[in-house]
C-alpha cells in the first residue's frame, strides 16, 4: 500500500517540497520552460552555486507513513550521517559546478562563476543580479540530499532534490526553471526531471548505511554527471 501511494507523481512530489520547504525554508518555483529564442545571442553565463549542502538521513519506513523529521532520534541521526559524510569529504556542490563548467563550455558559452546573495532561500538578490557581468544567469541548488527509507520499499535510497534556474539579471525574469529529482524512479510528473538512482546505493538497513560511508557518498556522487547533463542540455542553444 505505501509503494503504491508513493509512486503517486503529485504526492512524491510534495515529499520532496514539503521536507524542503518544512527542513530548509526554501522557496520552490513553478517550472518554465525555455524560449531557446531569448539565449540565441548569449555568450557568457554566470554560474552561481550550487553551495555544499547538508547530508541527512530520513525514515518513513517504519511507524507512520511520514515520521516526524523533527524528532529528537530523527535529528540525531541526520548529525550522525552529516559527520559522516564530512569524513569522506564529499563535496557534492563543488562537483556540480565542475561537471557543469564542463557541460556548458561543450555547448558553446563562456563560463563566469559567480555568487549572488539570497535575501531568502530562493530569493536571489536584485542588486547582485544586476552588478552581474554575464548575460545571464543559471543559478543551481539543492533543495535536500538524503538517504531515506519507505519511498518506494524499505531501503535506504539516495533521494536528492535540486533546482535550476535561468534568469536574466538585468530584469530578475525567468527564463528556466525546472526541478530535478534523483532517487528511485518516482514521478511522470512534468515539472520534475526523473532521475533514477542505481539499486548498487540500496541500503537494508541504517546500521548498513553509516557503515558503508564510502559507498553512500558514492551514491551521492553518481547523480553529478546525470544531472550536470541534463541541465546543460536543458538550457543549450
Amino acid at each position: 500500500m505505501r509503494s503504491s501511494i508513493l509512486r503517486n507523481s503529485f504526492l512524491y512530489l510534495g515529499v520532496f517540497l514539503s521536507i524542503c520547504c518544512g527542513l530548509l525554508a526554501c522557496t520552490p518555483f513553478p517550472a518554465k520552460q525555455l524560449d531557446r529564442s531569448s539565449i540565441q545571442n548569449v555568450r557568457v553565463l554566470g554560474l552561481a552555486g550550487p553551495s555544499e549542502p547538508r547530508y541527512a538521513v530520513m525514515s518513513f519506513g517504519s511507524g507512520p507513513l511520514f515520521n516526524n523529521p523533527n524528532s529528537a532520534a530523527e535529528s540525531v541521526r541526520r548529525e550522525e550521517f552529516n559527520l559522516l559524510m564530512a569524513d569522506q569529504k564529499l563535496h557534492l556542490g563543488q562537483e556540480l559546478q565542475h561537471a557543469l563548467v564542463k557541460e556548458l563550455q561543450q555547448r558553446g558559452y563562456q563560463i563566469e562563476i559567480t555568487s549572488i546573495r539570497q535575501d531568502k532561500p530562493g530569493i536571489l538578490n536584485a542588486d547582485d543580479l544586476r552588478r552581474q557581468r554575464a548575460e545571464v544567469i543559471l543559478f543551481t541548488d539543492f533543495n535536500n540530499v538524503f538517504y531515506a527509507n519507505g519511498l518506494t520499499d524499505d531501503t535506504y535510497s539516495p533521494a536528492v532534490m535540486l533546482e535550476a534556474r535561468l534568469i536574466d539579471p538585468q530584469t530578475g525574469n525567468i527564463l528556466f526553471q525546472k526541478f530535478y529529482g534523483y532517487g528511485p524512479t518516482y514521478t511522470s510528473d512534468r515539472d520534475i526531471v526523473d532521475l533514477p538512482s542505481s539499486s548498487e546505493f540500496r541500503f537494508s538497513s541504517y546500521e548498513e548505511l553509516k557503515n558503508q560511508p564510502s559507498r553512500a557518498a558514492k551514491g551521492f556522487l553518481a547523480l553529478v554527471p546525470t544531472v550536470s547533463a541534463s541541465i546543460a542540455n536543458a538550457i543549450a542553444k
